[in-house]
């Protein structure tokens, strides 16, 4: 049963790197895949009879990378003044029943009623439960155990099919013990603490640029997993926690307005490791055959996991050694996230507490 939730967009990088994990990560995995305001234009014209719409593209492309195991969406992106009918958000869930595809939705304590609507039936055709995802914000608000039994009246759920996704998003790398404190003094006040079907803390450390970041290899703190690990440690409300991160990205997704500096992210214990080069823009410093460089520079340091570790340590090391392209952005992107996902998901299916030996608990139905 999966252990893991990473928090990913619906956008190409991410969703190729779950493409290419290995057949034994995928089991450990149950991904929450957010729609963001281009991946699905509820307002495109009516294609020509037969051909598929923009729910139906999306939904092939989850198919194609994921298969039809289960996975979270927040569509939330969806919940839209002036609907069209049907709803966006049922159009999108039957494109996903339509070719067997496993979606859960997730939804939040922000949502209109009418949108709440829609999840309601969804959940009911579907017999999948739900995710609630709630922030800081939310669980310091005096009305937020009111506000939270009120969606799930509104979804005609109980606590037993929902998964409670505490999501304290972006953090400090400095602020993986401050955070254990937080958390861990409201998990104790979370209303039908013993029921949900699973309590997920998750959060990311990582910046939303590099632009600290030198030439070279530098560390960034994976502040999450260590708060992570004294949650499990602490069982607060003699609850134990899942785990859940945004993988190699910061949370609130941003286009990038110019290339950047050449980077490779790549996850190990307790921190990512972040071989950067110089800017990709004009061919003074070589532009993407930077690349090779920085694969050979992940290759020789002593935290490389090796090309059989995942997709993304194996085309690090093909193309270091000249056997394979240096791709664009996205490449790195689903390089990164690649090795980001199995190495996260081997660090919980490995981790126990020391002394007490608690694992990490399962996630989703």
């Amino acid at each position: 049963m999966a252990n893991y939730l990473p928090i990913l967009k619906w956008k190409r990088g991410e969703m190729d790197a779950l493409r290419l994990l290995f057949a034994h990560d995928r089991t450990q995995i149950i991904p929450l895949l957010e729609l963001l305001d281009d991946t699905i234009d509820p307002d495109e014209p009516p294609p020509v009879q037969g051909a598929p719409t923009a729910f139906d593209r999306a939904a092939a492309k989850v198919l194609q990378c994921w298969g039809t195991a289960n996975f979270f969406v927040d569509a939330d992106e969806l919940d839209v003044s002036a609907p069209s009918v049907p709803h966006p958000v049922d159009r999108l869930f039957a494109a996903c029943r339509q070719i067997n595809l496993s979606a859960i939705p997730v939804t939040s304590l922000n949502t209109s009623a009418a949108f709440l609507q829609e999840v309601r039936a969804i959940i009911a055709a579907d017999g999948r439960g739900c995710g609630v995802r709630v922030d800081p914000d939310d669980l310091v608000d005096p009305g937020f155990s009111a506000s939270l039994l009120g969606v799930l009246g509104a979804l005609g759920v109980t606590a037993g099919n929902v998964d409670l996704i505490l999501d304290w998003r972006e953090i400090q790398p400095t602020a993986g013990a401050a955070t254990s404190l937080a958390v861990g003094a409201i998990v104790p006040a979370l209303p039908h603490l013993a029921h949900w079907r699973s309590v997920v803390f998750a959060a990311s450390s990582f910046p939303p640029n590099l632009g600290s970041a030198g030439v070279g290899v530098s560390t960034i703190l994976r502040a999450e997993w260590a708060a992570y690990k004294l949650l499990l440690a602490q069982r607060p409300g003699n609850r134990s926690l899942s785990f859940g991160d945004y993988a190699i990205a910061y949370p609130t997704y941003t286009p990038a307005p110019y290339l950047g500096a050449a980077s490779i992210r790549y996850a190990i214990d307790g921190e990512w490791l972040i071989f950067r080069g110089r800017t990709l823009r004009g061919p003074v410093y070589g532009g993407f055959s930077q690349f090779q460089q920085l694969c050979a520079q992940v290759i020789a340091h002593p935290s490389y996991c090796g090309n059989a570790f995942s997709w993304g340590d194996g085309y690090i090391e093909r193309c270091g050694n000249g056997q394979e392209g240096t791709g664009n952005l996205t490449t790195w992107r689903t390089v990164g996230t690649n090795h980001h996902l199995t190495f996260v998901a081997q660090q919980l299916a490995n981790y126990h507490v020391p002394l007490t030996g608690t694992a990490p608990p399962p996630v989703g139905p």
